[in-house]
């Protein structure tokens, strides 16, 4: 079958471990920033493979003023899937205006007004409100962009749900920080999901992580 498939960058090179995210994502699920465009392309209930990325290159030797070096050329790499999460969570960034706005335009079935501070290694930020919607993500996200326009303001989105652990390889694709599609075997549903809009507030991303904080 065919899945979205996203990376988390490795413990050497980024914020995240594989050990470090499981931990987080069992704990308080997931929440990934990705563009309104992708995100559009989403469904409810969809199941997100996540993977780290293991590089493979070629090397070539190459002679320079007489001396020789090993250009190592980027080629393609395999995917090292550690789990997957079922979208049913979307959350924006945005104005209290474009908020309050926003939130006359949606379907919602019933609100928790309750602010929730969330931390975690990427960053941190507060939960001002979230709701269970009847809206689908596209129909969320319209309505969010055509706000976006009216009122010049940029909105963060960010995509999450339930975590689950599942063990697999794809190989011969590339690296990306966005979403890529690959052929996977069929991965069961495991939950009914409640679909659900929240609003964050006091964003703050992390931009480094001190090498002896991350595992791998």
């Amino acid at each position: 079958m065919k899945y979205y498939l996203h990376y988390v960058a490795s413990g050497k090179t980024g914020i995240y471990g594989k050990d470090v995210f499981v931990e987080e994502a069992k704990r308080i699920g997931v929440n990934r920033s990705l563009p309104y465009f992708l995100i559009k392309k989403l469904k409810w209930g969809d199941k997100i493979l996540l993977a780290n990325f293991e590089a493979r290159h070629i090397g070539e030797e190459i002679k320079v003023n007489d001396e020789l070096y090993i250009d190592r050329k980027f080629q393609d790499g395999v995917a090292n899937i550690f789990g997957y999460f079922i979208v049913s969570g979307l959350n924006l960034s945005a104005s209290h205006e474009l908020k309050e706005r926003l939130y006359k335009k949606l379907d919602i079935v019933s609100s928790n007004g309750m602010p929730k501070a969330i931390k975690r290694s990427c960053g941190s930020y507060v939960v001002s409100a979230s709701h269970i919607v009847k809206n689908e993500l596209s129909d969320i996200i319209e309505k969010a962009q055509i706000l976006s326009k009216e009122m010049n303001e940029k909105i963060k989105y960010f995509v999450g749900g339930s975590f689950y652990e599942l063990q697999g390889k794809v190989g011969g694709i590339n690296f990306s920080r966005s979403l890529i599609e690959v052929e996977f075997s069929e991965v069961n549903n495991i939950e009914e999901i409640q679909t659900q809009v929240g609003f964050i507030q006091n964003y703050n991303k992390r931009g480094y992580v001190p090498i002896k904080e991350r595992t791998k």
